[in-house]
């Protein structure tokens, strides 16, 4: 037999995929954070984002997570990975929503993680250290879960400093907040980035505005 380029998943394939997805979006064990809890956390954000005394969490690359860059419009930007939505997402579900000033408490005093781990040169350099080992909220990761966006928060290539400041308003607002989130399990973590999931994961925020 000769080989042929992939023209794409039958269709009996595409449908059980689909069928996959229909059944974790439905599982009781999927853990999943209520509409009300999921809308108030999106406003916690918001007021987090739009606060000018507060560091805007941006992910961007590796090597120089929790280290600050200043920004032109003079907001202080902060280099993260997924940590921050993991942490936001951890407290969502187990339905606690601390006030913008014990955020601010919790960041200064390393609870609040910005990176999942740091290495040696990245401490030293980086002004805010929390890490998920050191955060003051159950780890997804240790419970056996991976994290999702269903909406892709990737910015554009380039330094920080050539992104306009409403482009990184959004692009922090995509990243932490518990509505643009979900969880696959670990072993099975790929599966979160099939379209199909995304897809299914779209449908479950756009009932009730949330998730359960």
């Amino acid at each position: 037999m000769r080989l042929a380029r992939f023209a794409g998943l039958d269709g009996f394939s595409r449908q059980s995929l689909r069928r996959l997805a229909e059944n974790w979006r439905e599982s009781p064990s999927r853990p999943c954070v209520s509409g009300a809890m999921a809308l108030a956390w999106h406003q916690r954000v918001s007021e987090w984002v739009n606060d000018p005394d507060a560091p805007l969490l941006v992910r961007y690359g590796r090597g120089h997570r929790g280290e600050v860059v200043p920004h032109s419009c003079g907001r202080v930007i902060v280099i993260v990975d997924d940590a921050p939505a993991h942490y936001f997402l951890s407290l969502a579900l187990e339905d606690r929503l601390p006030s913008l000033v014990q955020l601010r408490r919790n960041i200064e005093e390393g609870r609040f993680p910005i990176a999942r781990s740091l290495t040696q040169s990245e401490r030293f350099d980086a002004r805010y250290t929390g890490t998920l080992d050191s955060m003051d909220a159950p780890d997804l990761r240790d419970l056996g879960y991976s994290l999702c966006h269903v909406t892709q928060i990737g910015i554009r290539r380039g330094t920080l400093a050539e992104r306009s400041i409403v482009e990184l308003l959004a692009h922090s607002l995509l990243l932490l907040s518990p509505i643009n989130s979900y969880v696959v399990p670990r072993q099975y973590g790929a599966l979160g980035e099939l379209p199909e999931f995304v897809d299914e994961m779209d449908d479950a925020r756009s009932f009730a505005a949330g998730w359960c």
